[in-house]
């Protein structure tokens, strides 16, 4: 490395430092019953007053920050930034093999590229404001863009090959696997997802029985520690006098999980096994298919927040109104840090108040930073919203080019497009488990954004230079 580049990097980590750290924390109330459950492990908090629903991962990283750097904001940013720098290095890891190493790439387009890459996901309001709010978002899109690339790597790992290796990945996968779970149950798609796209592309590419007894050992290496870990938290609760309610416990989430997507039940007053969600629902299929599909489609746009939403209480209302421009819960909670001169503190109740007071702190960002986020947010939104639009398509394209890519391009453009593929599923698959789930608030799609927003700037390069990597 050269000087100029070893500078050049000193101060973009510089530029980021300051932009991450002018600005404060967001608590909302999800955020304070949080902090409420970390002092649970400080001795604070009576542990039988855990919420079943609620997994150890959040309030432990919560209470971590607060051991290893102060109670208070500045501790939180600390950890929140780690979250963040470990994103940029996992979407810099897959521009490594994919891009970097061009030797014929052009100034232009390399410059190109990384100015997309900076604006669409370095300096994006919606990915700043969310590694700046105490929800489990955060981390979700960090693991989200080391799931994508892991798998990735996995997938064209070969246990005869290099045994060690192959070894590894399984293991760090299961308990990525397990910890996105622990983090929040519909997180586990961050890992899982990966997983499970890489294996079939894996077999895609080399299908024989050797390949398919390796990904299958992995897949359930990662459900056996997942088990097992649930197992073990659902012990130490029940040993701790928890209230294992059914409705907020693991199988209360997939059963309710199955018919929340569905008009006409509800599940806040309707408790029943998986096995009987399963067939309510295959019933519903057989008797009205267009609908429930219609359903679904009309969920998948209310999540990416083309149709606006409304809230009963608990219940989504979705609205059949256009909007290309407005956020919900996005607009909502991760603009916060955008507002000048105010605690970025949501109002609380009054049971879990007094514990969010150590984070209370008035918001005055840099000015000229707070301007650019400022001017920004508008035109990010309406890009993720076309993004996210486009994401069903763009997902079908990228499998479809791993079947045409097969015999007609090199080694390394495959690759290239076995990651783009992996990418746009993940995001895809990710935003569909809500709008089947009914949990159709767009705040839940952010895991998905830095992973599309990387499939496309991967597919501007693969379609502008995929005549060099024919065969």
């Amino acid at each position: 490395m050269n000087n100029k580049k070893f500078i050049a990097i000193i101060l973009a980590f510089i530029g980021i430092t300051m932009m991450f750290f002018t600005y404060q924390v967001v608590i909302t109330h999800d955020s304070s019953h949080y902090i409420y459950l970390s002092n649970a492990f400080e001795g604070n908090v009576s542990f039988s007053e855990w919420d079943v629903g609620r997994g150890p991962v959040f309030p432990a990283f919560i209470r971590i920050c607060n051991i290893l750097f102060g109670k208070g904001t500045n501790g939180l940013l600390v950890g929140m930034f780690a979250f963040y720098i470990l994103m940029l290095i996992g979407c810099y890891l897959i521009y490594k093999e994919t891009i970097k190493n061009d030797e014929n790439l052009g100034r232009k387009m390399k410059y190109f590229l990384g100015l997309l890459f900076t604006f669409l996901i370095v300096l994006n309001p919606m990915i700043i404001g969310y590694y700046h709010t105490l929800l489990t978002e955060f981390i979700a899109i960090t693991l989200a863009v080391i799931g994508c690339y892991l798998s990735w790597k996995w997938m064209n790992t070969n246990f005869m090959e290099n045994k060690l290796k192959y070894v590894l990945y399984t293991i760090v996968l299961a308990i990525l696997t397990a910890i996105s779970w622990e983090l929040k149950q519909p997180n586990i798609s961050t890992i899982f997802f990966p997983i499970l796209i890489a294996a079939i592309i894996s077999l895609i590419r080399n299908a024989n029985w050797k390949n398919l007894l390796q990904r299958t050992i992995t897949i359930l290496s990662c459900i056996i520690i997942l088990l097992i870990s649930t197992k073990v938290w659902n012990v130490i609760l029940e040993k701790n006098g928890v209230d294992m309610n059914a409705d907020r416990s693991s199988s209360g989430f997939i059963s309710n999980g199955i018919l929340s997507g569905l008009d006409g039940y509800d599940t806040r007053t309707n408790v029943i096994s998986t096995g009987e969600a399963v067939q309510y629902l295959f019933n519903r299929i057989s008797k009205d298919p267009f609908g429930v599909l219609g359903k679904y489609v009309k969920n998948y746009l209310a999540t990416i927040s083309i149709l606006n939403i409304e809230f009963d209480g608990m219940k989504i209302i979705i609205n059949d109104k256009i909007d290309t421009v407005n956020t919900v819960e996005i607009g909502g909670i991760a603009y916060k840090i955008y507002e000048y001169g105010v605690e970025c503190v949501f109002p609380l109740v009054e049971k879990y108040a007094p514990y969010a007071n150590d984070y209370r702190i008035v918001n005055k960002p840099i000015v000229a930073i707070n301007w650019v986020m400022r001017e920004l947010v508008s035109i990010d939104s309406i890009i993720m919203k076309l993004s996210y639009l486009a994401l069903p398509i763009l997902s079908i394209i990228s499998i479809i080019q791993v079947f045409r890519s097969k015999k007609r391009y090199n080694e390394k453009y495959n690759k290239i497009i076995d990651i783009i593929a992996i990418l746009f599923l993940y995001s895809f698959l990710s935003i569909i488990m809500y709008a089947f789930l009914g949990s159709t608030i767009d705040r839940y799609t952010m895991p998905s954004l830095v992973t599309t927003f990387m499939g496309i700037i991967l597919s501007i390069y693969a379609i502008v230079n995929r005549k060099k990597y024919k065969i």
